[in-house]
């Protein structure tokens, strides 16, 4: 894994913050319920925040980081030909709904020296994102004369539509080293009316093997940072208790013992948060109290597991383009208003 610590010319691009996507991430493949297919196979579900969240091929398809990356990185190369607005036409639906990724995109984009383990981790993204299916419903407001209605739209199906044989063979050989996904139509129309946010594509390289839960820390971040920064490398405040919600990979608090509580959350949090500052320059943070008081190094050493949770992130996301992200939130609404709300035209 190289590192992401030097900026690149290409830092900040634009993806979409979908409340769906990111209850996606919270998922732990472990927690899922276990059923049986009409063909025998096994297949996980599990329901969180309201989507109903379904894994085909149980055994071999891993819901894993590694998918986790991949749907981010699709994610945001859909935002980037997509008509985010009020309206999309079947035209555009068809002209936006799929996307090729190559071998050497997907090894460039995580950051991987070794093209042996970019084919597996590629394939094996394809495989898991292929058996994924999702139900949910989210609200429409049509807009009548004066009067503003509220409908409700629906998502089912396969997230994306599988056209090669990745579904039932993660062993399927590439063809021309690379991969078309199709992306559901009805989660396209959902997508297309969420919010649109820069995401630092340093992000994509981080090595969740070394530093499991930073990925889903950068994230959260990102999304908060988003949307209550108000200037450049201004620094923004998060709860640790708020931020642990978003590891799926971290063990719940109340299954933890009073003895290792410090050792398997504090401790995971804290190393991941400074890799992410040390190790690929993508944050600034200092911890502090409530009210607003930085804590020192010595501080942090000697606190206890309760007090630690209590306490806050004060954090910037370094050249974070703050007025250009504004002035794009300012175009959408006068389209789409906020967050799973779609305002749309007679």
């Amino acid at each position: 894994m190289k590192s992401t610590a030097d900026n690149t010319a290409e830092t900040y691009r634009y993806s979409t913050s979908a409340k769906a996507i990111t209850a996606m991430h919270r998922i732990n493949q472990r927690g899922m319920n276990i059923e049986m297919d009409v063909d025998g196979q096994q297949t996980g579900r599990t329901e969180i925040n309201g989507i109903v969240f379904t894994l085909g091929c149980f055994r071999t398809a891993k819901y894993n980081d590694n998918a986790k990356f991949l749907t981010d990185y699709l994610l945001m190369r859909f935002t980037e030909i997509a008509p985010f607005g009020t309206g999309i036409t079947p035209e555009d639906v068809f002209r936006v709904s799929s996307i090729e990724v190559t071998l050497k995109e997907f090894q460039a984009m995580r950051g991987l020296k070794a093209p042996k383990n970019a084919r597996e981790q590629f394939k094996g993204g394809a495989h898991a994102l292929f058996n994924v299916e999702l139900n949910f419903d989210y609200p429409i407001f049509r807009k009548k004369g004066r009067k503003i209605i509220e409908e409700t739209a629906h998502v089912d199906g396969p997230m994306f539509i599988c056209t090669e044989g990745f579904r039932t063979n993660p062993d399927e050989p590439l063809r021309n080293s690379r991969i078309i996904f199709t992306l559901n139509p009805k989660l396209l129309h959902y997508l297309c009316h969420r919010s649109i946010l820069p995401v630092d594509v340093r992000m994509f390289a981080i090595d969740y093997r070394k530093h499991p839960h930073a990925f889903h820390l950068m994230r959260a971040l990102t999304d908060y940072y988003h949307m209550n920064a108000k200037k450049k490398n201004e620094p923004v405040r998060f709860s640790i208790r708020a931020i642990l919600e978003y590891c799926p990979e971290l063990p719940k608090i109340d299954k933890v013992s009073d003895g290792h509580q410090a050792q398997l959350i504090m401790e995971p949090i804290d190393r991941d948060l400074d890799a992410l500052e040390d190790t690929y320059g993508l944050i600034k943070h200092q911890y502090s109290h409530r009210k607003g008081k930085i804590l020192t190094a010595e501080e942090l050493e000697k606190m206890p597991f309760a007090d630690w949770l209590d306490l806050m992130i004060d954090y910037y996301l370094p050249d974070y383009p703050v007025e250009k992200a504004k002035r794009v939130r300012k175009l959408q609404k006068e389209e789409t208003q906020q967050e799973d709300t779609v305002i749309i035209p007679e």
